[in-house]
């Protein structure tokens, strides 16, 4: 019985693999580590919004296109630093996508069942969970690091959201 060993790859095959890991996977490092920077308020507010906008626009590629509504965070962050800057018209824009995305492309039936929980039914002892996003988006307009004029265009958007159908 004889044994042979199966090819071994040769050092430029190991090497095209590599970079092709490191070139997917330095920019969505990279898109991470500036979400944090993004919504930490320690930071001066134009700072953030360029760490925003990188991480945005990296993490548009992959995760905005399969899993749209975990950005749906950093597209509110950044509506509340354009709101803090006084660009109005862009920071509605970002917090109508957010409120959007968190909500599946349904805004008004998630915020209407926000508003109006059902009623629990005694038969069915584990109810599905809802989702966390649209409720999160919420919390995070509520904080004190967010200017007042940043929750008045939320709170309008969530109004007119409301007041459809």
């Amino acid at each position: 019985m004889t044994f042979t060993l199966p090819p071994q790859p040769s050092g430029k095959s190991i090497l095209v693999v590599f970079l092709l890991v490191l070139c997917v996977w330095l920019p969505f490092m990279a898109a991470s580590l500036t979400a944090k920077v993004c919504m930490n308020p320690k930071y001066d507010d134009e700072k953030r919004l360029r760490y925003c906008n990188f991480s945005l626009r990296v993490a548009g590629y992959s995760v905005g296109s399969l899993e749209g509504h975990k950005m749906s965070g950093l597209y509110m962050e950044r509506g509340i630093l354009h709101a803090n800057i006084g660009e109005t018209e862009l920071a509605r824009e970002d917090m109508q996508k957010a409120l959007e995305l968190a909500s599946f492309g349904k805004p008004h039936e998630r915020l209407m069942e926000l508003a109006n929980p059902p009623r629990p039914n005694p038969i069915i002892l584990n109810p599905p969970k809802s989702e966390p996003w649209v409720p999160e988006l919420l919390v995070r307009a509520e904080q004190k690091h967010v200017s007042v004029h940043a929750k008045q265009i939320w709170f309008q958007i969530v109004s007119e959201t409301m007041e459809k159908h």
